[in-house]
C-alpha cells in the first residue's frame, strides 16, 4: 500500500488510503507542491524535471529553449511590474497564475481587463506571499487535454472542460478519448522533443496540453495521484483498468462491454446554501456510475456513448440535486 502525502477534498472516495505512513512503502502525492517541501525530497520525481514541476516560469522557460510554442508572458515579482506589462500589452483576455505550480488550477485566474489586475494579484498573493507572479495571453483553445502516462501501461487521455468563472477551475473530465492524427502527433513531437521518456522513474506523469488548431502548448506537467479516474473503484466503474492501485498499477483487462466515454463532472455551490445530499437523487433516466460529496463540492462520474447526452445528465443531475435539498 503506497503512502499519500498531501490531500484533496475527495480523497475520502477512494475508500481505501493508509491512515498511517508505511515506511517501506512507495510515496505518492495528491499535491505538486508537496514536491518542493523538505518532507518530499524523496518523491519519485527526476530532479531534472522538478524545477519544472514546481515553478510554470520555469516551465515555460525550458519549453521556449527546446522550440516549443508558449503564450507571450512574463514574470512579476510586484504588482508595478505586472501593472506595467499588461498597460503596455493592452491584450486582454490574459491569464494571472501564481508561479508555484498547484494542483486542479490552483491560483489560476482569467483577467478580462485591467480593472481586475489588482484583485487578483492580491488574491494570488495571500495564498503564496513569497512567490512570483505569472501574466501570459490566454490560449484560445479548441481544447484542453490531460495526458498521463504511467510506467507499464497505455497513456489515459481526457479532455478538459473549464468552468464558466473568472477562476480556472475543472466543470468536467470525459475520458478516454482518442485524438486525431494531427493532434495526437503534435503531442508526441512535444513529448519526444523534451526527451520526457528519459526523464527518470515516476509513477506517474500529466501533462496539460491546449491544442488551437495551429499550436500544441503545453500548459503545465504534473506528478500528483488527484484524479479519481485513477484509482481502483472510480476506474472500474467505467470498465477500464486502473492506472493505480495498491502499490502497482493493475494488469486488469476491461470488458468487452466498456462503454466509450466517461463523463467525472464536479459539482459546487456557495456556502449560504445547504451542503450536497451524501447520495446521489434516484432517477431513471440514466444511472450515476459514482457520486462523492464533501459539504458544498461534488463529483459525479457518468458512462456513456454520446459526449453530448452526457452533459445533458450532467445539467440534470444538478437539477436534481438542487430539489432534492430543497425537499
Amino acid at each position: 500500500m503506497p503512502t499519500y502525502m498531501g490531500t484533496v477534498w475527495w480523497a475520502a472516495a477512494l475508500g481505501d488510503l493508509p491512515s498511517e505512513p508505511a515506511p517501506a512503502a512507495p510515496t505518492m502525492t495528491f499535491e505538486d507542491r508537496w514536491f518542493g517541501r523538505p518532507e518530499g525530497k524523496d518523491l519519485p520525481w527526476p530532479e531534472s524535471w522538478r524545477d519544472a514541476l514546481l515553478d510554470r516560469g520555469i516551465l515555460r522557460e525550458r519549453l521556449a529553449k527546446a522550440g516549443l510554442p508558449i503564450p507571450r508572458w512574463t514574470r512579476a515579482r510586484s504588482f508595478e511590474e505586472a501593472s506595467r506589462w499588461a498597460v503596455a500589452s493592452q491584450r486582454f483576455p490574459l491569464a494571472i497564475k501564481s508561479a508555484i505550480n498547484g494542483s486542479e488550477g490552483q491560483g489560476v485566474y482569467r483577467l478580462e481587463g485591467f480593472r481586475e489586475l489588482s484583485g487578483f494579484f492580491e488574491r494570488i498573493k495571500a495564498q503564496a506571499p513569497t512567490a512570483d507572479v505569472i501574466l501570459e495571453d490566454w490560449v484560445a483553445a479548441k481544447a484542453v487535454v490531460e495526458v498521463t502516462m504511467v510506467p507499464g501501461r497505455p497513456p489515459l487521455v481526457a479532455q478538459k472542460g473549464l468552468a464558466r468563472s473568472l477562476q480556472a477551475g475543472t466543470a468536467w473530465r470525459m475520458f478516454p478519448i482518442s485524438l486525431p492524427a494531427r493532434e495526437a502527433e503534435a503531442i508526441r513531437h512535444l513529448q519526444e522533443t523534451l526527451r520526457l521518456a528519459e526523464a527518470g522513474p515516476f509513477p506517474l506523469l500529466r501533462l496539460t496540453i491546449a491544442l488551437t488548431g495551429q499550436d500544441c502548448f503545453l500548459l503545465a506537467i504534473s506528478g500528483a495521484v488527484n484524479r479519481p479516474e485513477y484509482h481502483a473503484g472510480w476506474c472500474e466503474a467505467v470498465g477500464l483498468a486502473p492506472l493505480l492501485g495498491p502499490g502497482q498499477p493493475s494488469a486488469a483487462s476491461p470488458p468487452a462491454s466498456t462503454p466509450r466515454f466517461a463523463r467525472l463532472q464536479f459539482l459546487g455551490r456557495p456556502a449560504r446554501l445547504p451542503p450536497f445530499p451524501p447520495q446521489a437523487p434516484a432517477t431513471k433516466e440514466f444511472e450515476v456510475k459514482r457520486y462523492f460529496a464533501a459539504g458544498h463540492r461534488a463529483m459525479a462520474l457518468l458512462t456513456g456513448n454520446d459526449p453530448t447526452e452526457l452533459a445533458r445528465q450532467a445539467v440534470l443531475l444538478a437539477r436534481l440535486l438542487e430539489e432534492s435539498t430543497a425537499a
